[in-house]
């Protein structure tokens, strides 16, 4: 999480603005700490990605699935371009093609939910400007690490 966006963010519970406490800092990143609001809402900072669920209060199924993905993130990808093939699709191909579809303006705010390895972010960012903002969430940090 650089630095630099900390204004960015805001309490998903009720929009209010996030401040910083007890941060550890790489450079113009910060890898843990906590977000806290004014209203005493918090969340954590992980290897350096904000944490806006109650990870103890997800069920059981999106819990297995933290986990599997936690495990699994480095040949995801791989296995999304297997899946694609049994197709006869060109993932990469298939995939840009699905980005286009969203005919993304300078003024856009664009959110990446499920973002995983970032398979998709690359083709959004790449049609995004200095005036867009992009974000990206996921389960498994370590799916966007």
């Amino acid at each position: 999480m650089k630095i630099s966006e900390l204004t960015l963010y805001r309490c998903p519970k009720c929009n209010s603005k996030l401040r910083i406490s007890k941060s550890h800092s790489i450079k113009n990143e910060i890898m843990s700490g906590l977000l806290i609001d004014d209203k005493g809402h918090k969340y954590h900072i992980s290897d350096g990605f904000p944490i806006f669920f109650n990870t103890q209060k997800i069920n059981k199924s999106d819990s297995l699935s933290k986990v599997e993905y936690d495990q699994t993130f480095h040949t995801y990808d791989d296995g999304m371009d297997f899946f694609y093939s049994t197709l006869g699709l060109n993932g990469k191909a298939f995939d840009k093609s699905l980005i286009d579809l969203l005919d993304l303006k300078s003024h856009h705010k664009v959110l990446e939910i499920g973002a995983g390895t970032g398979r998709h972010s690359k083709f959004i960012i790449n049609k995004l400007d200095k005036n867009n903002i992009f974000y990206a969430s996921d389960i498994s940090s370590n799916m966007l690490n």
